[in-house]
This record gives C-alpha cells, sequence and structure tokens, in this order.
C-alpha cells in the first residue's frame, strides 16, 4: 500500500510465519478466515461501491492517462496488465489507495482531492502515488490487504487481545517499511520514466508524506499506523537517496550522448545500456536502437552511391535529468545489428505510443531491414499522432517505393512538400526518385533546391558529387583543437589548480572506467587512466574555439571559419556537425550552437 494509513502493517504477518507458539494460531486462523476475502477481487469494488465516473469528476479521464502512461514505462506482473478502478467514497475499514491481487489499483475520489490541491502539480503528484501502488503491483506485494484482513476479523470478533499481538510483533518488524520504501523509490523511477516532475514530493513546506498523513491518519487503525509504517522523514531520506543516484547514473546517459556525437557509436551503445541498469526509459531503448542502426549502416555499403534517405535522430536528453547487461555483437552483421535496432525501437514505442521519433526510425529500420509494409503500417499509425509531420510522410514515400507502388510514393513526396517546400529530406528523395526514373532534368532541379537548403552535411557531399559541383569540405589539414589551452590527451592533473571543481562522478561501462569531471567555468572532462579523451563546452561557458566561435554563434559562422563539416547527425531538438580532422562536433539548436565536443579525431 501506498501511504500512511496502514503502509506497513505486513512486516507482522511475515514475522508470525516464522514464530511458533500460542500467538502464531490464532493469528492463522484469522487469516484463513479471511483467505477468501472478497475485497481482493475487483467485482466487490464493482457491486459494493458506486464508480466515480467522468461525468460526475473530469479528473478520472487524467487519472485513467497517467496511469496508461505509467503502466506503459512499468510494464506487467505474470501476464498480468494492471488496471486503475476508482470508486466515489472510500470505505471506513480499508485505507486507499490500494493494489489487490487480480491486477487492479482502487483509488477513491479522496486521493484525487488530495493530489489535485494544488492543480498545477496534480499531474505530477497523482502519478507519483499510483506509481507506488503499480510498483506493488510488480512486486506481488499483497501481504498488506491479509493483514487488514486479520485485523478487521479480529475486531468483528471482538479479540482486542489478537489485536494487541498483532500490533506487538508489526513494531518489531521492519521488513514492511523496507517494503514500503522500496516501492517508493520504484514509484519515484516510474513516474520519472514515464515524464512527470517528481520534484513536487517536496515542492511545499510539508513534504507530501508528512501532508498525507496530517490529512489522513486519523481512522479505526491510526494506533497500528503509528507503529507499523515508515516516518515521513525516513521516507523522504529513502526519496532524495534515490534522487541523487538517478543524477549520477544520468550522467552515463549524458556520456552515451558525447560518445555518439563522436562518432563513436559502439562505445555509446554500450554507454547506454548501461544505464539502463538504473533507468530504462523510452529515450534509454530509442538510443540503443539508433546505436545499433548506425553500426548496421556503417557496415552496409551502397552499389552506386546513390539511395533514399530516411533521417535517423537522436534524443539527447532523458527523464532522468527533471535491463540486460551490454549486448556483444559483431558489427559486421547489418541484419543482427538492425534486428536488435528493431527489437529496441519497438520496446521504446510500447513505453510511450506517442513517441514519434521512434516510429520515424523504427519505420527507416524496417525499410534498411527490408520490410516495407511493416513500415507501411507503423507510419499509418503515426501519422494518425501527429497528421503534420512531414518527417513521417518522407519515411511512407519511401515505404510505398520498395513496396512496388512508385506512384503512391510520388505523390507522398509531393504531399510532404506542399506542407514544407524547403523540408531537406524531402527535397534530396524527390531528386533520387526521378534519378532511379531516369529522369535527369527534374532529379538536378529538386537536387539544386536541396543544396540552396542544406549546403553542408554528408547528404549534400553526394549530391554535389552527383552535380558534378565542387564540395567545399572541411580543410584536411587537422587542426588540433583546445578549450583554455587543455587538448585532448592533456592528462587530468594538468588543469589550473584555480579551476574550481563543481561536482565529479566516477562511471564503470563494461570494463572502462571514465571520470566525468564538471568545473564552474563550463567546461566538462571525460578521462581514462587520467588522460583527457573527451572535452564539453558546456552552455554556460564563455569562451570559443580556436577559430573564434562561442556558444550561440550561428551554424552558418560556424561553416565561415571552418568549411563544410565532415557530416552530419539529426537530433530531436536539431543536429550535430562533426569535424573529424579538427575533433570537434558542434550541437545545434534553433540554428544556434548550445555545446560543442572536442574528441580524438
Amino acid at each position: 500500500m501506498f501511504w500512511a494509513d496502514m503502509e506497513s502493517r505486513v512486516s507482522c504477518y511475515f514475522r508470525l510465519l516464522v514464530l511458533s507458539g500460542l500467538l502464531l494460531l490464532p493469528f492463522i486462523n484469522q487469516l484463513q478466515a479471511s483467505a477468501t476475502n472478497p475485497k481482493e477481487r475487483i467485482s466487490f469494488w464493482r457491486q459494493n461501491f458506486s464508480t466515480l465516473t467522468a461525468k460526475q469528476d473530469n479528473r478520472v479521464i487524467k487519472a485513467h492517462a497517467i496511469f496508461t502512461r505509467l503502466v506503459n514505462v512499468a510494464g506487467s506482473r505474470n501476464n498480468i496488465n494492471p488496471m486503475l478502478h476508482i470508486i466515489n467514497r472510500a470505505p471506513k475499514n480499508t485505507p486507499l489507495p490500494m493494489a489487490i491481487p487480480d491486477g487492479w489499483i482502487i483509488i477513491s475520489r479522496a486521493t484525487l482531492d488530495f493530489a489535485y490541491e494544488n492543480n498545477e502539480q496534480g499531474d505530477d503528484l497523482l502519478a507519483f502515488i499510483l506509481a507506488h501502488e503499480i510498483a506493488h503491483q510488480m512486486e506481488d506485494d499483497f501481504w498488506h490487504m491479509k493483514f487488514f484482513q486479520a485485523i478487521n476479523a479480529s475486531k468483528q470478533n471482538g479479540n482486542e487481545k489478537i489485536l494487541s499481538e498483532i500490533q506487538q510483533l508489526a513494531s518489531a518488524s521492519d521488513k514492511m517499511i523496507s517494503k514500503e520504501l522500496r516501492a517508493d523509490e520504484q514509484g519515484l523511477t516510474f513516474a520519472a520514466m514515464a515524464g512527470f516532475d517528481t520534484q513536487v514530493i517536496f515542492s511545499s513546506k510539508n513534504n507530501l508524506f508528512s501532508r498525507w498523513v496530517n490529512r489522513f491518519s486519523a481512522g479505526n487503525f491510526s494506533s497500528v499506523q503509528s507503529i507499523t509504517h515508515p516516518t515521513p522523514r525516513q521516507r523522504e531520506l529513502a526519496i532524495h537517496s534515490r534522487l541523487s543516484q538517478i543524477h549520477q547514473k544520468s550522467q552515463i546517459f549524458n556520456l552515451g550522448v558525447w560518445l555518439y556525437q563522436a562518432g563513436k557509436y559502439n562505445d555509446a551503445k554500450d554507454a547506454f545500456e548501461e544505464f539502463r541498469h538504473y533507468f530504462p526509459g523510452r529515450e534509454v531503448n530509442h538510443n540503443i536502437a539508433l546505436s545499433y542502426h548506425q553500426l548496421a549502416l556503417k557496415s552496409k555499403t551502397s552499389k552506386n552511391g546513390l539511395y533514399f534517405r530516411t533521417t535517423l535522430s537522436l534524443d539527447p536528453y532523458t527523464y532522468a535529468s527533471k535491463v540486460t547487461r551490454g549486448f556483444s555483437l559483431n558489427t559486421r552483421q547489418p541484419v543482427q545489428l538492425l534486428k536488435k535496432a528493431i527489437e529496441f525501437y519497438e520496446l521504446a514505442i510500447s513505453q510511450d505510443k506517442n513517441y514519434i521519433f521512434a516510429y520515424a526510425n523504427l519505420s527507416s529500420a524496417y525499410i534498411e531491414n527490408n520490410e516495407p509494409y511493416k513500415a507501411i503500417a507503423l507510419l499509418k499509425d503515426a501519422i494518425k499522432i501527429q497528421p503534420e509531420n512531414t518527417k513521417l510522410l518522407n519515411n511512407l514515400a519511401i515505404a510505398f517505393y520498395f513496396a512496388e507502388n512508385k506512384n503512391k510514393a510520388r505523390k507522398l513526396l509531393q504531399q510532404s512538400l506542399a506542407r514544407d517546400k524547403d523540408n531537406a529530406d524531402t527535397l534530396y528523395n524527390m531528386g533520387v526518385y526521378y534519378a532511379f526514373e531516369k529522369n535527369k532534368t527534374k532529379s538536378e532541379q529538386y537536387w539544386k533546391q536541396f543544396l540552396a537548403v542544406e549546403t553542408y552535411s554528408g547528404w549534400s557531399k553526394i549530391i554535389s558529387n552527383q552535380l558534378g559541383m565542387k564540395f567545399r569540405s572541411a580543410s584536411a589539414i587537422a587542426v588540433v583543437e583546445n578549450i583554455n589551452n587543455i587538448k585532448i590527451g592533456s592528462y587530468i592533473d594538468e588543469l589550473p589548480a584555480r579551476w574550481k571543481l563543481k561536482e565529479q562522478f566516477s562511471l564503470q561501462i563494461s570494463n572502462r572506467i571514465y571520470l566525468l569531471s564538471r568545473y564552474t567555468n563550463g567546461i566538462l572532462f571525460v578521462s581514462e587512466n587520467d588522460e583527457i579523451t573527451y572535452i564539453v563546452a558546456e552552455k554556460y561557458f564563455h569562451g570559443k574555439t580556436n577559430n573564434g566561435i562561442r556558444i550561440n554563434d550561428s551554424a552558418r559562422n560556424i561553416v565561415s571559419r571552418y568549411g563544410e563539416p565532415d557530416d552530419m547527425q539529426y537530433s530531436i531538438v536539431g543536429n550535430n556537425m562533426i569535424y573529424r580532422n579538427q575533433g570537434v562536433s558542434f550541437q545545434i539548436v534553433n540554428n544556434k550552437i548550445k555545446t560543442w565536443l572536442l574528441f580524438r579525431g
């Protein structure tokens, strides 16, 4: 059970299973009498309590939507998917919220009233309350219900002595307290994975747990509550500890993003898979899939150097900021790599049915895997979510092309251009379409429009070659970039003593240990064996590159100083301009530099 109304009551039951003597027998009798208690089944609640409907309270719709998001990230138990039932008024002798064995979680209108006292925080607060109960479902933790049944039975039979003995035993056990604290921590993780703000737990003068006790502590079982539940302070400290762990482990996700931006896709995959142990959220599974996908594409060769473009997007943010071990695979087997990519994309979508970036990337993987019909079915579902998304239309066109419906493909590309005449993906693919159809005039027409929109990228280089145009690429001369005179390959003890360290994390990924050192001047260093292997100029860094580039400079300014980049990566918020010889990657958001990364080129 979530709340202080009797949240640790099962501890005494657990103790009694291992105790002997006269005390054990009457308690077992009480449990046997209550073993078939109808409250363990949803039919009891439906028959005996009026259901709160959306017509009566519009918060019901919100509650079910929140619950669905949480279940998508939490999963199921023994093939039982958790479900939510809301009643109008809670029974006097049974505290709510409550998880029951047949997969349901029962809450009442009072729960909604509590969560939505501050309407702006209501969704986030309710998410944590529900996530706590889902955590109990995941653990098959229903002994608290049987304990309550025993207490009810003792009261109904007038046997106050048994009740007193139950209370004494409960006070001697800390196992249920541990269960409740674990449900708090798991609930926090589920709520964060689903994208809710878990800081609302501490957003008022008294934390969530203290306010719940003050609101609901009175009642028939208050005396039992006082000796069997974790104190608000215990719960607060446990949650703070979990938040601290998530903050530290989220640095592994950030490291994965930087490794990806440096083109180290295998190392990035390892980092994302390591982070998945602690926070198996949609964006983590998505980026694992993307890393496998990029490895597959690196293993692919094209016969004539010309192919359709399906943009792959990295998600650089994890909900952890606001479960399996790393998988070893031969990177020269693109089919196997694509299968792993597809597996993790599908998992990300199962966690969030509206995660549109995963739909786009998964459709690309299906197309690469010669499964255009799967891509078509997936994209039709995605377009129902975002009908105006041109990336989805672009991929759908390519899928139809490979499904041997070229006329449909052309019409979809035209439809995409009608919505956005400067869409680089579609302009590129229109050129490819007409090139494959042996229409040189039209292919050149669209490719020239493409180059006017996207002047620098690996795709621009392909088209420049097709048109016989000179591509102004980055200088072939390696320019050793540095930040404040610190270069890749320097040692961490060479940093100026006057620099102030803000925070430091030691992260183990597979058999490698990385040290992340973040300084107050906005520079972050990643080192192995004391040698600096990556340097990040973060968004509050005030310095500049060798060629005078600063945070918030424009992408065009980068090209004027560095030339055309060697490669371009895409993310859900922008793109990364990569200069391999210089060993620098610029992260662009809204056409401005947000951060940059130095790596060994």
